[in-house]
This record gives C-alpha cells, structure tokens and sequence, in this order.
C-alpha cells in the first residue's frame, strides 16, 4: 500500500512541475512613425527627431526599456526587409554613425545595440501565412472600420 502512495505522490508531484510554466514578460511599444514619412492617415511632419531636445528624450526612453532588460525585439517591418536591418545594426555597432529619422532605428536599432543584442526581429502585420481564425476576425474589425468611416 506505502509502495501506491509513493507512486501516487511522484506522480502527482512530477506532473504539477510538468504543467508549471515560466511566464513570459512582453513589453508592447507604441509609437507614431517618426520621421513623417508613412502611409498612414496621422501624419507628423514638423517633428525633428535628430534635434537634441528629441534626441534626449529618446536617450530616456531607452533607459527606461533597458531597465526591463529585453532579450529579443520584434518591430513592424516586413520580414523580406531582415537582412537591411540586420545590417544597419552591425554597422551600428562597428561604430559607423547613422543618422534615420524612423523609429526602428531611434529605438529598436539604438536599444538593440545598449543590449547587445544581435538581431532585431522583422514581423508584419501585413503577412498571413495561413487563413486562420484570427486573421478572419481581423479582417472583419477592418471591414467594420472602413464600413463605419464610410458612413460618417
């Protein structure tokens, strides 16, 4: 009966540590395009982004994202774009001064490099490998938009 009990208790306890998972911590950015140069309906164009006033402004807010430490950044940018952004930020790294206006330079690039980290992930929103139940509903939240806009 002891021999049960203990099989009973392993199992138990083996199973609990298999369905314990480490939780992911995601910090979610958002910002407008820097720089005025988009597609985008909201366009800000008298924002000089390389001034020093901003310049400082962006420093500050990479302090306050390092202290979250991440250790991967994904950015909107679509994905055939990797290798240009792969090396913007080598030659970041090596020292070379690059002066971009748009955002994933300002703080994806410039935060990968305080980190160290290698790479920047390209993801876009644009890319739908599959028709998948979510991407459905997103295309109906964006038919609902413009159908709303429309009217208005």
């Amino acid at each position: 009966m002891s021999k049960k009990i203990i099989l009973i208790l392993t199992i138990f306890f083996s199973s609990i540590s298999l369905f314990a998972q480490e939780k992911t911590e995601v910090l979610f950015l958002a910002t407008y395009h820097l720089g005025g140069t988009t597609s985008d309906n909201v366009k800000i164009t008298d924002d000089n982004i390389l001034s020093d006033k901003k310049q400082k402004q962006i420093d500050m807010l990479l302090k306050k994202i390092e202290k979250f430490k991440p250790q991967k950044i994904y950015v909107e940018n679509e994905p055939n774009r990797q290798q240009k952004w792969d090396s913007i930020l080598k030659s970041y790294n090596n020292g070379n001064k690059i002066e971009l206006e748009t955002e994933l330079f300002q703080i994806a690039i410039k935060l990968a490099s305080r980190l160290k980290l290698n790479e920047i992930t390209c993801v876009d929103w644009h890319v739908h490998t599959t028709n998948t139940f979510s991407a459905k509903k997103y295309n109906d939240l964006v038919k609902d938009m413009i159908d709303y806009e429309n009217e208005t």
